[in-house]
């Protein structure tokens, strides 16, 4: 990531994208470690690695068809990201 210049944040997770008004993904506003937020541009995009819904009752009900299921996944795959699209007509 070094090599190609972008640039790794910890413990600054996501509130939110950023759109254009051609409804184009520019950027993201995250929620910094001090309680800020602050807003990032991309250029070239904006890549969502967010995993699942595993740990969100309410995404599980509304999309498994059968329930119990059983998982090994993290439990930050809360479905935040998902969220975050659907809210753009993603």
């Amino acid at each position: 990531m070094r090599q190609r210049g972008v640039e790794v944040r910890l413990r600054s997770p996501v509130v939110r994208l950023i759109r254009s008004r051609d409804n184009e993904v520019r950027g993201v506003v995250i929620g910094g470690s001090d309680g800020q937020e602050r807003r990032i541009g991309a250029r070239g995009g904006v890549i969502l690695a967010c995993g699942g819904f595993e740990w969100s009752e309410q995404m599980k009900q509304q999309y498994w068809e059968g329930m119990p299921v059983l998982t090994a996944s993290s439990r930050g795959n809360t479905g935040d990201g998902i969220r975050m699209a659907q809210a753009l007509g993603i």
